[in-house]
């Protein structure tokens, strides 16, 4: 995906709204952003096209967001596949559940498609360049409250923004360095790692998320586009000491019974930082964040990509009200909307994550299941369902939308 604009260009103005971060939540707001009439630069410290640690799986509520964002069919021209089930598995217990509604598609295919909507949108978007907010103290004294500034490392790029949405990610501490914006990690933390493989044992068939859990963690593996298999990980950190992430997710999965072949594992894997994190607040003057960045829970079945989305969409009709005239009140309510729409929907995640680290538990939970497998199809639900919130009754264009340059 290459860049409608340069970074010369992009800072001679000062936009109307600065999105960093072209990932989920960051495209996704940018295009309900620029449909509101913003004026809109959407950047992304990658060259895209590129892929991402992520299970590579969206959950009901996901593909409703989507839907209602008017992007689900260039997503699904892109490849996605359809989920239907859920298989989980730990020791030599093993549960089958149906998980309909779902889709199964790469980081580097979704994200393109999102970062070419936002295009036709109107937005403007700016790639290979990774910006930090600076501090207040660096603005001139008279422009202080009328806009944000954002620099590259190297002090060549600034860019500035009369509100700024950060949606970069895990590993993002350092790039907000506002005091009362920072983040807390769970100290007992897992950290993420995936990898995609177009070699892989025939057993791992399209439609399913397939799921193993041991001590050390737990693996995720389903089919993408073009006959690839996506496997993301949730390891601890004591389990990395002395072996690679292909090592342990080899035996996690070689635990619960599934296939693994040498070669399937043999690729590139990439990591994240530790994954359960929560920051102090998610908006300041001018400045909110959004989706990972905003805090994470490890996800199992595609809600990571379900509360980016939401969240993407419901700050992009507060920032283009906050970009026509700021109003202090708007932090507050850009916190209200985050717990009720994102933080909510993670209690029941957030329990079955804890849940997972107790594979004695899993297994005889799993045991029950298969004797009572309403059971397991009653939790799928609770994480699955698709969620309404009225925030998103007055959503600003829902159709393609026209470039405007």
């Amino acid at each position: 995906m290459d860049s409608t604009i340069d970074s010369t260009t992009a800072g001679r103005r000062i936009w109307d709204v600065v999105v960093v971060g072209a990932g989920v939540a960051g495209a996704t707001a940018a295009i309900g952003i620029a449909r509101g009439g913003a004026s809109v630069l959407l950047v992304d410290r990658k060259e895209f096209a590129r892929d991402k640690v992520c299970g590579a799986c969206l959950n009901r509520d996901a593909v409703a967001g989507l839907k209602a964002l008017g992007v689900l069919e260039p997503i699904m021209r892109a490849g996605a596949l359809p989920l239907s089930h859920y298989d989980l598995r730990s020791g030599s217990r093993r549960v089958t559940l149906p998980l309909p509604g779902g889709l199964s598609i790469s980081r580097s295919a979704m994200d393109a498609v999102l970062v070419e909507q936002a295009i036709e949108a109107g937005c403007e978007f700016l790639s290979g360049v990774t910006l930090r907010l600076d501090d207040d103290s660096a603005l001139p004294t008279d422009a202080q409250q009328e806009y944000r500034q954002l620099s590259d490392p190297a002090g060549n790029v600034t860019l500035r923004g009369r509100i700024v949405v950060m949606a970069t990610g895990l590993a993002s501490d350092h790039l907000i360095p506002q005091s009362q914006m920072q983040v807390a990690a769970k100290p007992d933390s897992r950290v993420g790692f995936g990898m995609s493989t177009a070699d892989f044992p025939s057993d791992y068939c399209e439609g399913t998320i397939y799921m193993a859990v041991a001590k050390d963690g737990y693996v995720g593996a389903s089919r993408t586009e073009h006959g690839q298999l996506n496997i993301a990980a949730a390891i601890d950190r004591q389990a990395l000491r002395g072996r690679t992430s292909a090592e342990v997710c080899g035996a996690i999965l070689q635990e619960a019974g599934f296939p693994v072949s040498q070669r399937m594992l043999a690729g590139t894997w990439r990591g994240t930082t530790t994954l359960t994190r929560r920051r102090q607040n998610v908006a300041c003057e001018r400045l909110f964040v959004v989706g990972d960045a905003a805090g994470y829970i490890e996800p199992f079945t595609g809600e990571g990509m379900a509360w980016a989305i939401r969240g993407g969409r419901a700050v992009a009709p507060l920032v283009v009200a906050a970009a026509k005239q700021w109003d202090a009140a708007y932090i507050d309510r850009w916190g209200d909307l985050t717990e009720d729409l994102v933080i909510t929907q993670q209690y029941w995640c957030h329990a079955f994550a804890r849940t997972l680290r107790y594979p004695k538990l899993v297994r005889g939970l799993l045991k029950v299941v298969t004797v009572v497998p309403s059971l397991g199809r009653f939790v799928v639900r609770q994480i699955n369902r698709e969620r309404q919130h009225d925030v998103f009754n007055h959503w600003p264009g829902n159709g393609a939308g026209t470039r405007n340059r």
